[in-house]
């Protein structure tokens, strides 16, 4: 078993993961609204409590930016490689692919097993 492999697509805790809201904290709708007004208000708060420096200058951040674009790109492509290598272990499981299944895609899309599209 390659361990590239294991972590993102065969480990127990990713093949056997369902959404519920007990433990995916980040699937209740409270998360959503609590996140994104935290966020305004921050923002808020920061563009006010700059207005109030009145400073002119723009503030020297220095390597800040360009690490935390590091960071960002490193998740992503983390991400993205889990997504991929997740994708191909469904597709290698269902083999829906080979044997023509007609709506065998809606597993490796996170649909629901009756989905029926409109087209």
């Amino acid at each position: 078993m390659l361990t590239t492999n294991y972590w993102p697509a065969e480990h127990p805790a990713v093949v056997y993961f369902r959404w519920s809201p007990t433990q995916s904290w980040g699937s209740t709708w409270y998360f959503v609204i609590t996140s994104i007004s935290a966020y305004i208000a921050i923002s808020t708060t920061l563009h006010l409590f700059f207005l109030l420096l009145r400073r002119h200058k723009p503030v020297p951040v220095g390597l800040i930016p360009a690490l935390h674009n590091l960071a960002m790109a490193l998740i992503s492509t983390t991400i993205f490689i889990g997504m991929v290598s997740s994708s191909v272990e469904e597709f290698r499981d269902t083999r829906w692919f080979w044997q023509r299944k007609k709506y065998g895609y809606a597993s490796a899309h996170c649909l629901e097993t009756d989905f029926h599209p409109l087209i």
